[in-house]
C-alpha cells in the first residue's frame, strides 16, 4: 500500500520533522500506529514486525485526540508556510524575467531531455501499478545485488574528520535529490559541528568493520525515460542513496 506524502522531511527550522522533541515523538508514534494498521489490513498482524509495533503501541498508549490535533495543526501550518515560500520563489523568478522556469513553460515542443515513453500500439494496462510491476520484472535482477564484499590486503587510510565531512557538504549542490533518509546537503550542513563529528566517527567505525548499516545500502531507484523508449525495460535506472 502506498500513501501520498504531502510534507517533505526533515527540514531546517521550527517546522522541521524534528523541530521539537515533543513533535518528533508524536510523529514517530503516529507512524508506528499507521504502520501497524497497514499490516493488520494486509493480514500480517501475526508477523514479527506487527508484534513488535503492537508492543510499542500498547506500552506508550495510542495517540489521544488532543495529540492528533496537535500533529494536524503543525502539518497545516507547515504546509501553508511551504506553499508560501514556493510562491515567493516563483514570484521572484518571474520578476527577474522567469529564467529557466519561464523558458520551460513557454517551450513549443519537448526537448530531448524531456523525453517520455512513446505510445505503443497495444492494449496493455498503463496504470501506475502495472508500470511499477513491469519495471520490477525488467530490472529486479540488478537490484538483488551481487557477491558480498570481503576485505583483502591492508590499506592505511587516515580517519575521516568532522571538518572533512563539513567541507564536502559545502561543495555539494543544494538541488540534489533526497535519498531514502530524506536529508538534503543543506540540511546536513546546518547540523551542529558535534553532530557532523559524530557522523565522521560512524563512517570510521563502518570502514573498520567493513560492514555498512542496511539502511545506508537502500536506494530510491528512478527510471529516466529515454527518447524512443516504449517500455520500462528501455528506460535508464538510477539509484539515489542516503
Amino acid at each position: 500500500m502506498f500513501r501520498k506524502q504531502t510534507l517533505s522531511r526533515p527540514q531546517v527550522g521550527p517546522l522541521a520533522y524534528g523541530g521539537s522533541v515533543t513533535l518528533q515523538r508524536l510523529r514517530k508514534r503516529e507512524g508506528q500506529e499507521s504502520r501497524l494498521q497497514i499490516l493488520m489490513e494486509a493480514g500480517k498482524g501475526k508477523e514479527a514486525e506487527a508484534r513488535s509495533l503492537r508492543t510499542k503501541v500498547e506500552r506508550q498508549g495510542k495517540l489521544t485526540q488532543k495529540e492528533k490535533e496537535q500533529i494536524a495543526k503543525w502539518a497545516t501550518e507547515a504546509e501553508r508556510r511551504r506553499k508560501q515560500a514556493w510562491k515567493g520563489w516563483a514570484d521572484d523568478q518571474m520578476a527577474r524575467g522567469g529564467g529557466k522556469l519561464y523558458r520551460w513553460a513557454q517551450r513549443r515542443e519537448a526537448g530531448e531531455q524531456l523525453a517520455g515513453l512513446e505510445a505503443a500500439n497495444d492494449e496493455r494496462d498503463k496504470t501506475i501499478s502495472c508500470r511499477l510491476e513491469a519495471a520490477r520484472k525488467a530490472w529486479s535482477s540488478l537490484w538483488e545485488g551481487g557477491k558480498a564484499w570481503s576485505r583483502y590486503g591492508q590499506v592505511d587510510v587516515p580517519p575521516i574528520q568532522g571538518e572533512q565531512v563539513r567541507s564536502v557538504l559545502k561543495k555539494l549542490k543544494s538541488g540534489k535529490a533526497k535519498g531514502p533518509d530524506g536529508w538534503t546537503p543543506r540540511e546536513l550542513e546546518a547540523l551542529p559541528d558535534k553532530w557532523t563529528d559524530q557522523l565522521a566517527r560512524f563512517y570510521n567505525t563502518w570502514e573498520e568493520q567493513g560492514d555498512w548499516p542496511p539502511s545506508i545500502r537502500n536506494a530510491v531507484v528512478a527510471l529516466i525515460e529515454k527518447p524512443g523508449a516504449k517500455t520500462e525495460a528501455q528506460s535508464r535506472p538510477i539509484g539515489i542513496l542516503s
